[in-house]
């Protein structure tokens, strides 16, 4: 599976989050990327499966847009994780030079 693609179901799972009011903080979203565990725990939480070929080809990336990116200052967002995590999702499918 591709990059994009994987990102593109990761973006529809969490607009079903989004819209029954589910949030968690910013912060235990990027702890949880950092450690390695965001799927485990989305599907523990929130009964969100993706699939390991989609995880696995996300977890790096997404990972490295923890490490890389100020949510508040790049993407507008400063309290709820998973529009956190919408929004790298959306950066991920954009062209390789024009992701954050």
């Amino acid at each position: 599976m591709d990059v994009q693609s994987a990102a593109a179901l990761l973006a529809w799972r969490l607009v079903g989050l989004y819209d029954r009011g589910e949030a968690v903080g910013v912060d235990a979203v990027e702890r949880r990327t950092a450690e390695g565990t965001l799927f485990g725990w989305l599907g523990a939480e929130y009964d969100l499966q993706l699939g390991p070929e989609a995880e696995q080809v996300l977890a790096p990336r997404l990972r490295r847009l923890c490490e890389d990116t100020d949510p508040r200052r790049q993407f507008g967002v400063a309290h709820n994780g998973l529009a956190l995590l919408l929004a790298w999702s959306l950066a991920l499918q954009q062209p390789d030079d024009d992701a954050p």
